[in-house]
């Protein structure tokens, strides 16, 4: 498996929005420049795995009718999300296997517990229509780049809204069993805005 890992970060490079002016970064550092501090905290920090027992517990939550304790779950993940991506680029080890380890694990956790909440309630599938086109079309498009260009690029920070507007919707939803239009038409805005967002500064980023 670490062959298979090993491979994937030779053959991809890890690019980032956030900062434009640096193009490609360096996604690893040599061994030899991780003192064995990092390596621990690193350990403790890298949360990817840690948050799978989270969304399955939000998911069993969920089913059970536990509103409260699984909108708690779906926020935790949210949070260790962004801290395990933080931990990581700390030490050097923000690479292509765990970028895509990491962005599978959101899209399959959100569509899954969006579908599994729609079918709670019995309603909500326009809306989880909308927002798993929204994913299948940027999943084609970095499928291009890793393609064409041999590089996973990072959005910007603004782009985390995305994540924090299904989050509320989906809390929303959850706690109340409806979601305003109102509340449904911003969601869909915003994850839209940022998905076309991130098209153009891409294409801008491999094309320069």
């Amino acid at each position: 498996m670490s062959a298979i890992f090993a491979s994937l970060d030779n053959r991809f490079s890890v690019a980032s929005l956030r900062r434009p002016s640096q193009g490609l970064y360096a996604s690893t550092i040599a061994p030899e420049q991780v003192a064995p501090s990092q390596l621990a905290r690193m350990a403790a920090l890298s949360v990817t795995l840690v948050r799978i027992p989270i969304i399955l517990f939000g998911i069993a939550a969920l089913n059970m009718g536990w509103q409260l304790m699984a909108c708690t779950s779906f926020v935790a993940f949210a949070l260790l999300d962004y801290f395990d991506g933080v931990a990581a680029r700390k030490v050097g080890e923000d690479t292509a296997s765990r970028r895509l380890g990491d962005v599978l694990l959101d899209r399959v956790s959100i569509h899954t517990v969006i579908l599994l909440t729609c079918l709670y309630y019995g309603g909500g599938w326009a809306a989880w229509s909308v927002l798993l086109l929204r994913d299948l079309l940027q999943g084609g498009f970095s499928s291009y780049l890793l393609a064409k260009y041999r590089v996973i690029i990072i959005g910007a920070y603004w782009h985390m809204s995305y994540g924090i507007a299904i989050l509320i919707w989906e809390c929303a939803y959850v706690m109340m069993g409806s979601v305003s239009q109102a509340l449904a038409v911003c969601t869909a805005a915003i994850v839209y805005a940022t998905g076309v967002d991130y098209v153009a500064r891409c294409l801008k980023l491999v094309r320069s």
